[in-house]
């Protein structure tokens, strides 16, 4: 029988494990999974109720793929706050979301998602104004979701995001984890990579 032989730990053993189990959190997926089940039901209605049910898609596709949306960004914050416990990585939380595969206007796919999910709380708020000459909270929104191809007034926004993100059957929410997971791979080959790991 060997006798215990005790190893120190790294100093950054814990936050990168930490990290590793925030990636490996697929928590929302189920709700992702029901929310395209929705749209998909709401599909079908719009298909038999004529015209006057097409006026209604914005509510029936619009607002269940801004849900979606923003049912991601928990995830996508827990990566970034668990990189963040690390010191000394070189990336802030908007460069961090800034890792990962590029889409619309140079922007990575989780910027468009992140900044899509914003637009969808806050749409409600915004004014012509806003669209032109964004106050400073919105300025990145603005510049991120435009480069996406959203405009004021249009009644398609979120549809239009998501064709840019890779759902241009709208159904397809789980394609919005697939660029989770991908973006959550870069975090971490930049945070491993930062730190010789």
């Amino acid at each position: 029988m060997s006798a215990f032989a005790y190893r120190r730990r790294s100093p950054l053993s814990i936050p990168l494990r930490l990290l590793d189990l925030a990636i490996a959190a697929d928590t929302y997926e189920s709700v992702l999974i029901a929310l395209g089940a929705g749209i998909r039901a709401a599909e079908k209605q719009i298909e038999r109720g004529g015209d006057e049910i097409a006026e209604y898609e914005v509510e029936v596709i619009e607002n269940p793929l801004g849900v979606a949306l923003v049912a991601c960004q928990p995830q996508i914050t827990a990566v970034v706050e668990a990189a963040m416990k690390l010191p000394n990585h070189g990336l802030d939380r908007r460069g961090l979301r800034a890792c990962g595969p590029r889409c619309s206007g140079n922007y990575s796919q989780v910027e468009v998602l992140w900044e899509l999910a914003n637009y969808f709380k806050h749409r409600d708020q915004w004014s012509h104004d806003t669209w032109t000459n964004p106050p400073k909270q919105n300025e990145q929104t603005v510049k991120v979701i435009t480069a996406a191809g959203l405009s004021h007034g249009s009644g398609c926004n979120l549809r239009t995001g998501a064709d840019v993100l890779g759902n241009s059957a709208y159904t397809d929410v789980m394609k919005f984890q697939e660029i989770i997971r991908s973006w959550s791979t870069d975090v971490r080959k930049h945070i491993r990579t930062k730190f010789g790991q």
